[in-house]
């Protein structure tokens, strides 16, 4: 689907551009402001609660950054105080999904570290221990899947809006180190 469209969205682009009113950079901030707006709340954690660690099936060897409580909580690590550029994905990850899929009542978590040897399937941004693999999907998974990619790509276009990214890349000659002056990781330059 993405190579028949050649990574072009337009829908996802217009809701990040309406969101994000096609300003770049985003500070912290500003993302703090959009999620208020929009009538998100930002809770801090130090450690996940238990409950919300077995409702989910998160491993202990990874380490949740943040998650999206249906229908308006967004929880966020208080690691991520220390990694602003990771802060501003996570954040617009999930306005992007709260935007998207109008809190429809999935928990979105977005996790970092490693997995464990046994086998671990993705679902709904989430890792479930001791799924075994199959040749049948589920079009449960296949939903949850399109959502943390639009989800994604969404959280690109609010951190780099196609338009100023473009024009700033043609002034710096399309160098990688661009996303410095962004304050966005690497990753998130180079995808978009």
């Amino acid at each position: 689907h993405q190579e028949h469209h050649q990574n072009h969205f337009p829908d996802l682009e217009r809701a990040a551009e309406e969101v994000g009113l096609k300003k770049m950079p985003l500070s912290v901030e500003e993302l703090m402001a959009i999620s208020k707006n929009l009538g998100l709340t930002i809770k801090w954690f130090t450690r996940m609660p238990e409950s919300v660690k077995d409702e989910l099936g998160v491993n202990s060897r990874s380490l949740v950054t943040s998650f999206y409580d249906p229908p308006n909580a967004i929880h966020l690590n208080t690691l991520l105080k220390n990694f602003p550029k990771r802060l501003k994905y996570d954040l617009a990850v999930h306005i992007g999904h709260s935007v998207l899929h109008n809190r429809d009542g999935i928990k979105s978590v977005l996790i970092t570290g490693k997995t464990p040897n046994q086998a671990m399937l993705n679902t709904g941004g989430y890792a479930v221990e001791g799924t075994q693999h199959s040749s049948t999907v589920n079009a449960q998974d296949i939903l949850h899947a399109w959502h943390d990619f639009e989800s994604s790509f969404f959280a690109g276009a609010l951190l780099c809006p196609k338009v100023p990214f473009r024009q700033l890349l043609d002034r710096q000659g399309y160098e990688v180190s661009v996303h410095e002056s962004l304050g966005v990781s690497a990753s998130v330059a180079m995808r978009r």
